[in-house]
C-alpha cells in the first residue's frame, strides 16, 4: 500500500514531463529524479509490488507506459547486478526519458503498419538525436544519461545506430537500456504486429546473445525476471487460463496463480487461487505464458485491490 502512492507520483511526474517537453522543450527534473529514487527504493523492499503496479496502471497510450516499463525493467536489472545510488537513478531516468525524441516525428509515421522505407527509417532513427537535443537544454542533467540515451539502440555486433559501435565501446548502462526497451517493445501491441507473450519475449531475445546483446547481461536479464513475472497470463496444460500473484524464486516454473478462465475459457466466479509447488497440483503444468489482452483478459478483470 505504501508502494502505489510512490508509484502514482513517477507515473504523474513523467506525465507532466511529456507535457513539458511538447510544449515548452524543458521539464522538471528534479520530481522526476525523485520519482526514480522512490520507486528504485520500492523495488528493492518489494519487487513483485512494483511490478504488479506496472500492470495495473497503464494508461494506454504506448510511449507513456513504454517508458514507465523500460525504466522499472532497467531499475530492475541494475539492481539485480548490484548497482546502487547515482549509476542506478542515473539507468532508471535515462529508461524514462530515452524516446522523448520521437514526440518529433510525425504521429502517422510512428503508427504507420506497413514496412518502412530508407528515408522513413532514417526518420526514426533520427529520435535519438531529437532525444538529446531535448535533454541538453536541461540543466543538473548527468552526462552518464546523455550517453545512455545516445547509445540505447547501438548493439553488441555492431549492427545498431546511430553510430555502429561496438562491444565495450557502448557501455554496460546503454546496453541495458538498449536490452530491456527490446523486451518491453515485444509485450505491448505495435501497429505493425502483436504483442507477444512474456515467456517468448525472453527467448528471441535470448537467440539474440552474442550478436546483438552480451551473453553475460542476457543471462543475467532471464534470471532477473524470471519466467513467469507477477501479473503475467499463463495457460495450465488443463486449457485453465490465470495470472500469476506470487513468484516461487527457487522453482521458477511453478508459481501461485490465479485462475480467471476454466478449460472452456469461461470466466470462474469466485477466487480461485492454486499454488503449483502443492504436491496435489503436480499434475497443473504451465504451457505458455500469454500477452496481454489474451482471450479478453484486461489487468481490470485481475486487480485485486
Amino acid at each position: 500500500a505504501v508502494i502505489e502512492p510512490r508509484y502514482d507520483a513517477l507515473q504523474q511526474a513523467l506525465q507532466k514531463t511529456y507535457q513539458q517537453i511538447s510544449t515548452e522543450n524543458h521539464f522538471d527534473y528534479g520530481s522526476l529524479r525523485e520519482g526514480v529514487r522512490d520507486v528504485t527504493g520500492s523495488l528493492q523492499r518489494n519487487p513483485d509490488a512494483v511490478m504488479w503496479l506496472l500492470h495495473l496502471k497503464s494508461v494506454d497510450e504506448y510511449s507513456f507506459d513504454h517508458a514507465m516499463d523500460v525504466s522499472v525493467h532497467a531499475l530492475l536489472l541494475g539492481g539485480h547486478l548490484g548497482w546502487r545510488g547515482s549509476r542506478l537513478l542515473d539507468l532508471g531516468v535515462a529508461g524514462l526519458l530515452q524516446d522523448v525524441g520521437k514526440s518529433q516525428i510525425p504521429a502517422e509515421l510512428l503508427t504507420k503498419t506497413d514496412a518502412l522505407d530508407a528515408s522513413e527509417q532514417q526518420m526514426i532513427h533520427s529520435h535519438v538525436a531529437s532525444s538529446l537535443e531535448i535533454l541538453m537544454q536541461q540543466q543538473h542533467l548527468s552526462p552518464d544519461i546523455l550517453q545512455i540515451v545516445a547509445r540505447h539502440h547501438e548493439r553488441w555486433d555492431g549492427s545498431g545506430y546511430p553510430r555502429g559501435l561496438r562491444l565495450d565501446q557502448i557501455g554496460m548502462s546503454a546496453e541495458i537500456a538498449g536490452l530491456v526497451d527490446s523486451f518491453c517493445a515485444m509485450l505491448r501491441n505495435k501497429p505493425y504486429r502483436s504483442a507477444v507473450g512474456h515467456q517468448q519475449a525472453l527467448e528471441a531475445l535470448f537467440r539474440l546473445r552474442d550478436k546483438q546483446f552480451t551473453p553475460y547481461l542476457m543471462e543475467q536479464f532471464v534470471q532477473c525476471v524470471g519466467l513467469y513475472p507477477i501479473g503475467t497470463l499463463v495457460e495450465f496444460n488443463s486449457g485453465e487460463v490465470g495470472v500469476v500473484i506470487q513468484q516461487n524464486r527457487v522453482q521458477r516454473s511453478r508459481p501461485r496463480v490465479l485462475l480467471m478462465l476454466d478449460p472452456q475459457k469461461a470466466p470462474l466466479r469466485g477466487y480461485n487461487v492454486v499454488d503449483l509447488r502443492q504436491a496435489q497440483k503436480a499434475d497443473m503444468r504451465i504451457i505458455r505464458a500469454l500477452p496481454q489482452g489474451a482471450y479478453g483478459l484486461t489487468p481490470d478483470d485481475y486487480y485485486l485491490g
